[in-house]
């Protein structure tokens, strides 16, 4: 992506952009309606799509809930990425993909470049009944963030989004997780708060984006059995809101444990996260053809 001089300025690591984006819920508001005017054409044209696709959705995520677990879906495209993905980190030193520093989660482990519109997870991301439930509950025809293919294993101690926390990238958004391998108790579960709840809690603790909270400051605002462990068997997904919902995951017992997610993020194209002029320098624009459904040119963010 091709960043303008407004945008590093804004970057979430830059001093201006920091005390916006990394900041309590009204500072980030802030920030966010700018963006909002900066995209508005575009902003829209995806509020119409989304309407069109409404009853196309295969899935309905509550608003007050935030993320929604499905143990079972029957997309033909799911046991060719598992497959995939298993092959990833059979065949190859995941520490040697990786692309964070995270101890205890390694990214990146899927290379963009390898993508096409043949691939499963291309083909799967631009379902219609797929793209529909992420524009649903987004209430726009999102942007596509990110497709990757994480793995987890123990780690010394209790850091980073092993840690209670709420993602920057946006005001809303939406991650949806695929098990690629069985998820217990023992190989670190995602752990989500309802994103009522955590509207509460961000208040009373003047959350800051880009924090990681300890349980003992949570447990006593919102009890670990309010909160939803998503265990589930390979080809289980979880849609979950990222930046409303806290969450935690990665908490792998053992160093015989791992686990192996698919990850795609769905983006309001007003993101902190995107380009401000994001039409055509979007991380996967370069995947769309002009003969593409608009719904699909808009999700890979080709207009």
């Amino acid at each position: 992506m091709k960043r303008s001089l407004l945008d590093q300025v804004l970057h979430k690591d830059r001093f201006i952009g920091r005390s916006f984006i990394k900041a309590e819920t009204p500072r980030r508001e802030q920030l966010m309606k700018f963006r909002e005017w900066a995209n508005r054409q575009t902003l829209e044209k995806r509020q119409q799509t989304a309407r069109q696709l409404t009853a196309s959705a295969a899935f309905s995520i509550p608003e007050e809930d935030g993320f929604l677990f499905v143990a079972k879906s029957d997309f033909p495209e799911i046991p060719e990425m598992i497959s995939q993905a298993r092959a990833i980190t059979a065949s190859q030193d995941p520490e040697a993909l990786r692309r964070n520093k995270k101890e205890q989660l390694l990214t990146g482990l899927l290379k963009k470049q390898e993508l096409s519109l043949d691939s499963p997870f291309v083909k799967f991301v631009l379902r219609e009944e797929i793209a529909a439930t992420a524009a649903n509950y987004l209430g726009v025809m999102p942007v596509l963030g990110r497709i990757d293919v994480w793995y987890s294993k123990a780690s010394t101690e209790l850091s980073n989004s092993q840690l209670h926390h709420c993602d920057f990238e946006s005001m809303r958004q939406l991650k949806l997780f695929i098990y690629v391998t069985e998820v217990t108790d023992k190989t670190g579960p995602l752990v989500v708060m309802k994103a009522s709840d955590s509207e509460r809690v961000r208040n009373q603790i003047h959350y800051r984006y880009g924090q990681k909270v300890k349980d003992e400051i949570i447990d006593p605002l919102v009890a670990p059995d309010q909160l939803f462990k998503a265990v589930g068997s390979p080809g289980a997904m979880v849609f979950g809101d990222t930046s409303r919902c806290f969450h935690y995951g990665s908490r792998v017992a053992g160093e015989s444990e791992s686990r192996t997610v698919i990850m795609v993020q769905f983006l309001r194209p007003q993101a902190f996260s995107l380009p401000l002029k994001m039409i055509g320098n979007s991380p996967y624009a370069w995947l769309s053809k002009p003969d593409l459904p608009a719904y699909q040119r808009q999700l890979l963010g080709a207009e």
